[in-house]
This record gives structure tokens, C-alpha cells and sequence, in this order.
């Protein structure tokens, strides 16, 4: 595991402390170069809030690798992410879903994402 429990304060939640504790546990992940997921099972908050995380991060990854024309597959984006690819394979049936669906002109899906960020 990566991190076994993240306490966020009622005060801060919504304010992406939690994210942002998830986003350092993966970074450590990366550095060690290995790949890391929470201790489960989830609460239902800690599980949307990784499941963003983890639809956030592989989209970047993907659209950052189709950008390059290089190929990707599981493994190649757990060293990228530092995601679990057991992680990967359980969020990434729903995010490539959703990266496809806005893929037609090929641009839009960079935009989306950059609009998605400045938000």
C-alpha cells in the first residue's frame, strides 16, 4: 500500500486536501519507483475521491501519450501514474469510455481537460 488511511477534517473537506494527500502518496509511489494503491476496503467518500483521482491522472497520461503517438498499455501507465494496474484496470473501462465519447475532432479532448483545470 501507499497509504493506509487519509483523515480529512470536515472543514476541509471539498477543499482538495484529501486529493491532494493522495496525489503526495503517489508521487512518493513514482520516486520508488513502483506503483501503490490504498488499503481497501474504501469508505464511500475515500472511494469517489480516489476514483476521481484515478480518472484524473490516467486521462492526462493517455492524452499526453496519443499527443506523443506512443503507444500505452497497463503496465506503462502504472510507471507513469504510480497507480496499482489493478487500480488501472478497475477505472480505466469507464475513463477511456468517456476520453472516446469526446475524441472526434482530436482536439476537444485536450480542451476539455485544460477547461477541466482551470476550474
Amino acid at each position: 500500500y501507499n497509504l493506509s488511511c487519509i483523515t480529512t477534517l470536515p472543514h476541509y473537506q471539498g477543499r482538495g486536501a484529501g486529493k491532494f494527500l493522495i496525489d503526495v502518496s503517489y508521487e512518493m509511489s513514482r520516486r520508488c519507483g513502483t506503483s501503490g494503491s490504498p488499503e481497501k476496503p474504501l469508505s464511500d467518500l475515500g472511494e469517489r475521491t480516489y476514483r476521481g483521482y484515478w480518472h484524473e491522472k490516467l486521462m492526462e497520461a493517455i492524452v499526453a501519450n496519443e499527443a506523443a503517438g506512443t503507444s500505452f498499455s497497463t503496465e506503462s501507465l502504472a510507471r507513469q501514474t504510480g497507480i496499482a494496474p489493478t487500480d488501472i484496470v478497475a477505472t480505466l473501462p469507464v475513463s477511456y469510455t468517456h476520453l472516446r465519447a469526446h475524441e472526434t475532432p482530436e482536439h476537444l479532448v485536450c480542451r476539455l481537460l485544460l477547461e477541466k483545470k482551470k476550474k
